[in-house]
Formats: structure tokens, C-alpha cells, sequence
């Protein structure tokens, strides 16, 4: 029997990264990468090498971002590791700053902050 082997093209990768991410939320790298090689396992397209070049693309496209130590209590990581960092999508950070704003609008004393609360638009 012939192994089947396919071919990923960049639109299918960001359409799975893109799909991982939304489901996860936010995951390392490292842990991002083992999962789609074990997913696709001798699928053309998805070595290290491949993969990372991929996610590199992603990231100077602006579609992922990298997280940083400093971002983790923001978006609710619970990780004391300094040098960790995950991946992203870079809208998942925006949502999140945005309902910071909107929660601290409804915080507030003044009554027309707390209506103005939920006027502003979501910045997605």
C-alpha cells in the first residue's frame, strides 16, 4: 500500500494555526509545533524547520504575537516561568485589553463612564 503524502500550502497552516490558537487561547511554541507534527506526521510541509519558517511568517505578518513574562498576568497565564512565552492571536490580546476597558469603565463611580461602557466598538 502507497503512503499517502500531502502537501500544506501557507493559507491551510494559518487556517490550522489560527483554528489551534482560538481553541487553546495562547500555547508555547514548542508545544504548538509538537502537536502539528504529530497531527501530520509525514505530511510534506510540516518539519521543524518547515514549521517554524511558517510561524515566523505569521508573526511578521502580524496574524500571531509572541507573549512575554510580562504579558501573562494581563491575559490570565498562570506560568513563574521568566523565560517562558507563547504564541497568540495577535486579536485574542486586543479582545482582551479591550474587555479590561470595558470592565473598568463598569467599575467606575461615574455613572456615565458605566454607560459608555459597552458604546465603544470592539477593536477587532
Amino acid at each position: 500500500m502507497k503512503k499517502r503524502v500531502l502537501f500544506v500550502t501557507q493559507r491551510d497552516f494559518e487556517t490550522e494555526v489560527k483554528q489551534y490558537l482560538t481553541q487553546k487561547g495562547y500555547a508555547r511554541r514548542k508545544q504548538l509545533i509538537e502537536d502539528l507534527m504529530k497531527k501530520h506526521k509525514n505530511e510534506l510541509g510540516y518539519s521543524l524547520k518547515s514549521i517554524n519558517r511558517k510561524l515566523d511568517n505569521l508573526k511578521k505578518q502580524g496574524m500571531i504575537i509572541r507573549l512575554e513574562y510580562s504579558d501573562f498576568g494581563k491575559l490570565g497565564i498562570e506560568d513563574t516561568d521568566k523565560n517562558a512565552s507563547y504564541l497568540t492571536l495577535k486579536n485574542i490580546s486586543k479582545i482582551t485589553e479591550h474587555m479590561d476597558k470595558i470592565l473598568e469603565r463598569l467599575d467606575s463611580e461615574e455613572s456615565i463612564k458605566q454607560k459608555n461602557g459597552f458604546k465603544r466598538d470592539c477593536p477587532l
